[in-house]
């Protein structure tokens, strides 16, 4: 699966070690593509993953797999980065548990995905802007 429409999106800021940390997160977005593709092998562009096969990864993937926490936590930042870069974060983060508590507060992230300049032309603003 070719996952550049997802990869072109997402950049790292301009810190120490943020490279690092885009590569590992794209890594395992690739990792996460991969395992779709062979759970579901009628996948074959990242614009047909539906929540069904994240909700797929989430539930029976990351146990198969036999995750440490700290890895699955890893996986689960990269999934709410490609749900991002898809524009789906709206519908998918709260099934696929991926919303974040602000009260409970934590560190920055290193990377985030962008949004296209017509995108903001044309009235419609991403909710980290506003």
């Amino acid at each position: 699966m070719d996952i550049s429409r997802i990869t072109q999106r997402i950049r790292a800021k301009k810190e120490r070690g943020s490279e690092v940390t885009l590569s590992k997160a794209l890594g395992r977005i690739e990792r996460i593509c991969a395992a779709i593709t062979d759970g579901f092998p009628s996948v074959k562009d990242p614009g047909q993953i539906q929540l069904k096969h994240l909700l797929y990864i989430r539930d029976h993937w990351y146990e198969a797999s036999e995750f440490s926490e700290a890895t699955i936590g890893d996986y689960r930042r990269a999934m709410r980065l490609m749900v991002s870069a898809l524009d789906k974060e709206r519908d998918w983060f709260a099934p696929l548990k991926l919303k974040q508590d602000r009260t409970k507060g934590g560190r920055p992230t290193a990377t985030r995905v962008i949004r296209s300049r017509a995108r903001n032309r044309r009235g419609v603003r991403s909710s980290a802007g506003a």
